[in-house]
């Protein structure tokens, strides 16, 4: 019986026999002399091609042993769909390098004009967290879609809003660790310009200020005054957003209240960012007096972890060491 493995960037296909035959992907033939075959992930698109065996002249089409993977392109604009399918829990049943693999083959067939293409980034940006050694390969090709993405976008309507706040959140933090400082600010600065649509949405906290945070770190060394403003603004933003958690008209209420943990990080962190700055630029008054420890560690791992497939291998976390920014200021 035909099965397909996929781990670590390479995919087996198995269970054919012995006997010599071929696969044919999208109109490429490979020839196979054993009962097992590995491919790259990445060699052929396995998902929405045409996949054939043929032996002995017998031509059958193994296109159901990839239908897990499948979506619908027709649908790629349903919001029910695609929260049943790829954003809600179901998605994550796969193993790590399983989502990984449908994520990116489906990024290159998602319409550029959907408001859900920034759910997809963020996803993808998710996965590259989680292997980034493996996945960061990826990062050039995300990033040529996430720009035309950001420029096209339209932030008229709570979903458009949602998914372009979190899309830049994760892919801005994948590429500071990635330490492509220019992209990512050029990413966030544009953000920043698009903030006065952000009231029309919902549940975009959190996303909101880890944004803002990330541009404070970008701009701390040169531009001081901004990052101040940047950092500010990530206090309040994480800040109000814990405020309102409880308002009645909060329709995510139970799912927010998982943000708590990470918004309340997110504050810490603006602060103890802040008074790293008071000897170079003004900060807030009410920050001016509060007193920091010299050792302060942020990690990205309580950020990631929310999207970590349910069937997780060795989790790898990122961290930032804030306590470099600050221990000359305060040693000084």
């Amino acid at each position: 019986m035909l099965s397909v493995t996929i781990e670590g960037g390479e995919l087996t296909l198995s269970g054919h026999g012995n006997e010599p035959c071929s696969l044919n992907i999208g109109g490429s033939t490979v020839a196979i002399e054993s009962n097992s075959v590995t491919f790259s992930t990445d060699q052929y698109d396995f998902i929405y091609e045409d996949v054939n065996l043929t032996r002995k002249g017998q031509s059958v089409s193994i296109d159901y042993v990839f239908d897990k993977y499948r979506l619908d392109l027709n649908l790629l604009y349903d919001e029910k769909y695609l929260n049943r399918v790829l954003f809600a829990a179901p998605s994550r049943e796969f193993k790590s390098d399983e989502l990984f693999f449908q994520l990116i083959h489906l990024l290159r067939k998602f319409p550029r004009d959907s408001k859900f293409l920034g759910g997809l980034i963020t996803l993808l940006s998710y996965r590259i967290g989680e292997n980034f050694k493996l996945r960061s390969c990826y990062i050039n090709e995300i990033l040529l879609i996430k720009n035309d993405y950001d420029k096209s976008v339209v932030l008229l309507d709570s979903v458009s809003i949602r998914w372009y706040v979190s899309s830049c959140a994760a892919f801005s933090t994948i590429l500071l660790l990635s330490r492509r400082t220019l992209e990512a600010k050029k990413c966030l600065q544009r953000f920043w310009r698009n903030s006065c649509y952000f009231p029309l949405s919902e549940a975009i906290g959190w996303n909101h200020a880890l944004c803002m945070i990330n541009l404070g770190l970008i701009l701390y060394d040169k531009e001081k005054p901004r990052a101040v403003a940047a950092f500010t603004c990530a206090f309040d933003v994480s800040s109000n957003s814990i405020l309102t958690v409880n308002n009645a008209s909060n329709k995510f209420i139970l799912f927010q209240y998982l943000d708590c943990e990470v918004l309340l990080r997110l504050s810490k962190l603006s602060i103890v960012a802040l008074m790293a700055l008071q000897h170079d630029s003004k900060i807030p008054e009410r920050f001016s007096s509060i007193v920091i420890s010299s050792k302060h560690k942020f990690t990205y791992r309580d950020i990631l972890k929310r999207f970590v497939c349910k069937n997780k291998e060795e989790y790898h976390g990122f961290y930032l060491d804030v306590s470099i920014l600050i221990n000359e200021k305060i040693e000084g």
